[in-house]
């Protein structure tokens, strides 16, 4: 995880999610993702520039000169590429400025995902890790970013990624009669929980997972696991978790693992060996949509493909090593 901060206080010019690298945008790379921007008529004019008195390609003026605020240097801006790791396709960019409007704020300028590949959960998980990479930067409480009155979609997504303070609504400079909304997060809060608390269920040489929705297409399998509340002892939280997730009472055996996540929002992973004591597993349909029995004994079960999910494999293979099954 350390890998992807910096020490100049900004974003690393490269770093991952679960399925995408975030990497620094070339000229080279120019037309496809004006291609892209042309296809998203609620992103048009995020470089402040209109197509019909500006430029040809935005883009281009925008990897150049940058998108700058009042007194803003080219420096603190910064155009990264959104690619899907296994086959390294362009899907969308992202466009930031390190301290606007004061030093210790993130601006989001723009996030943009090609329609062919929205609503698979790909805007969310990037949300999910630019927010803790921020976090981590030292000179950073928030993030801001301004979303136009008519765009809902953008409203709604800023929304559910924990932008939930309006700081201003604000009249277009150039269309009369339209108005932007500042929302802005808060990373302070967003790092409170920065362990997950985790259970390795097992029953008869099987390991219980959850298989997770992340958009309307995107699933993957886990352990069950979250966050701890602030009355609870890190036992109490497996069980509760697990009980939320799974429907399961457990008895916790004891800590099994305690190591470092390769991506997501938590900064640590502490895995409890469990038992079932009462009840029959099954999914709750809002943090779990189905649970399964998965043999230990069996690779192929567990492989990256039949999980999909790079964080749950490295969880797995770690399991399966701690009780001796490779």
């Amino acid at each position: 995880m350390d890998e992807q901060a910096v020490t100049d206080n900004s974003l690393a010019n490269r770093w991952e999610t679960e399925r995408l690298t975030i990497i620094d945008s070339t000229l080279e790379e120019t037309q496809a993702l004006q291609q892209i921007n042309d296809l998203l008529p609620t992103i048009k004019g995020w470089t402040g520039i209109e197509v019909e008195s500006g430029p040809a390609d935005p883009i281009q003026s925008a990897l150049v000169e940058g998108v700058l605020p009042p007194n803003g240097s080219k420096e603190s801006f910064r155009l990264q590429s959104i690619r899907l790791r296994l086959t390294d396709q362009l899907i969308g960019f992202l466009g930031t400025y390190h301290g606007f409007p004061d030093a210790n704020t993130l601006w989001i300028i723009v996030i943009a995902i090609h329609p062919s590949f929205q609503r698979q959960g790909y805007g969310s998980e990037l949300m999910v890790e630019l927010s803790r990479l921020v976090a981590r930067l030292e000179p950073f409480a928030r993030m801001r970013g301004f979303i136009g009155q008519d765009n809902l979609p953008s409203l709604r997504f800023f929304v559910q990624a924990g932008f939930d303070r309006i700081v201003t609504i604000a009249e277009d400079a150039t269309h009369a009669g339209e108005f932007h909304f500042m929302l802005e997060k808060s990373l302070r809060r967003s790092v409170k929980r920065v362990v997950r608390y985790q259970g390795a269920v097992v029953r008869d040489g099987h390991l219980l997972l959850v298989r997770q929705r992340f958009g309307s297409e995107y699933e993957c399998w886990n352990v069950p696991g979250g966050g701890r509340e602030d009355d609870e002892t890190e036992e109490q939280c497996v069980v509760r978790e697990i009980k939320e997730e799974t429907n399961l009472d457990v008895r916790v055996e004891h800590l099994l693992i305690d190591g470092l996540p390769p991506h997501g929002p938590y900064q640590r992973f502490k895995t409890y060996l469990c038992t079932p004591v009462q009840g029959r597993a099954s999914p709750d349909d809002v943090e779990s949509v189905e649970v399964r029995w998965f043999d230990l004994c069996d690779p192929s079960q567990l492989s990256l493909e039949a999980l999909n999910s790079a964080t749950a494999f490295t969880t797995v293979q770690r399991i399966r090593q701690a009780l001796g099954y490779t």
